[in-house]
């Protein structure tokens, strides 16, 4: 009996593929003979249907898998290798972000030394006066960010020589010419310009000098006509007398204040936390005072501004100066306010600029302070220093 044998592959790769025999007793479709041809009944074809189909399966069974299927990462080494590199990327990224964060917050936000150097003609660095040129501005250092909290509002512009100012040393204080040392003393303001001394200019002759010159108190001395009587004259008084430069005579000219305020009642409010007595020309040009910054109405005191012998700021932008008239009640705006402080300010001020970069009072030129209230106290921060 003959043999079905299936196409076999060229490649003769006969380990990777059986061959298929089939059997003419495993299928027998119909059979030819001498006498004719024999149809063979519709069960025995359905029978023969299922024995081929079965044969199938079992061949196709029986075929091995090939040797390129291979499974890939039985032991998960895919994910524990991608987890492993995801791990890495992050950590790298981190460290990036932090000597970032690092390098940028050991730099401060302005040079702390900034030295300025100005071709002058004459009197001054800016070209002012007849004598010789300078040359070099002063140095100016800034404090760092990390020197001031968040609320402190740092000035818009560094401070500089203010060139053009019509003051001289004798229109700040009486009896100046007689005293060399002090008339050297005050061309130091004068020749660089501060910032209070811009103020002052501004100010008439009568107004500032009264600001300026300190109590004319002196000591009693020897009478005349066989008794011992008491006189008044240039004293010393702790070196305060008429025409003498004392030191709080130096801070008023070398000391700017700010403050941030939201309204002229607050601008009032933190004016009587810092316990000021403030000082203003009235439209008739007398000066009057305000002691009690709380009384509605304010009520307006006569008082010899130059017997209080106080620091001051000078007020003279017209918006705040507005508000803050408003604030008290005043019927007018007066040109500038003036705020006289009382010594327990003025000796918290010299103590936060003797500490910012420690120098001595005759080294600095100007100190610039950012006041800030918080509730019922208040601190001073010093933002930037002109040295001499």
């Amino acid at each position: 009996m003959s043999e079905l044998v299936p196409y076999q592959d060229s490649s003769e790769q006969q380990s990777a593929n059986r061959s298929l025999v089939v059997t003419s007793s495993e299928l027998v479709p119909y059979q030819d003979s001498l006498e004719g041809r024999r149809h063979v009944n519709v069960g025995e074809n359905v029978n023969i249907f299922i024995q081929v189909k079965q044969t199938t399966i079992n061949l196709i069974q029986a075929i091995p898998e090939p040797e390129v299927w291979k499974k890939y990462s039985r032991n998960h080494e895919f994910s524990i290798s991608g987890l492993i590199s995801a791990t890495w990327h992050v950590m790298i990224a981190f460290l990036i972000v932090l000597v970032g964060f690092i390098v940028a917050g050991s730099r401060s936000g302005d040079m702390p030394i900034e030295s300025v150097e100005v071709g002058g003609g004459g009197g001054n660095p800016n070209g002012i006066g007849t004598g010789p040129g300078v040359g070099n501005a002063p140095l100016v250092e800034a404090a760092r960010d990390n020197e001031l909290p968040r609320d402190v509002v740092r000035p818009t512009q560094p401070l500089a020589d203010i060139s053009g100012l019509q003051i001289k040393p004798k229109d700040l204080l009486d009896g100046v010419e007689e005293d060399a040392d002090a008339q050297r003393e005050l061309a130091k303001f004068t020749d660089h310009g501060t910032q209070a001394l811009e103020k002052l200019a501004k100010l008439d002759e009568q107004f500032r000098k009264g600001l300026m010159n300190p109590p004319g108190h002196g000591q009693g001395g020897p009478g005349s006509g066989g008794g011992r009587g008491t006189g008044k004259g240039p004293g010393e008084g702790q070196g305060e007398g008429p025409g003498k430069l004392n030191v709080r005579t130096k801070r008023k000219l070398r000391w700017t204040i700010s403050f941030s305020t939201a309204s002229g009642q607050d601008y009032a409010r933190q004016l009587h936390v810092l316990g000021a007595i403030l000082a203003f020309k009235q439209p008739d040009g007398t000066v009057k005072v305000v002691k009690n910054l709380q009384q509605r109405p304010v009520k307006l005191e006569v008082e010899d501004i130059q017997s209080l012998n106080r620091i001051f700021w000078i007020d003279d932008k017209r918006d705040s100066v507005e508000k803050l008239a408003r604030a008290l009640g005043l019927e007018f705006v007066p040109d500038q306010i003036v705020a006289l402080f009382p010594k327990e300010f003025e000796d918290e001020l010299l103590k936060k600029e003797k500490a910012f970069r420690h120098k001595e009072e005759d080294e600095i030129l100007e100190t610039r302070f950012q006041i800030v209230i918080r509730g019922n106290r208040y601190d001073a921060y010093v933002t930037d220093q002109r040295y001499n």
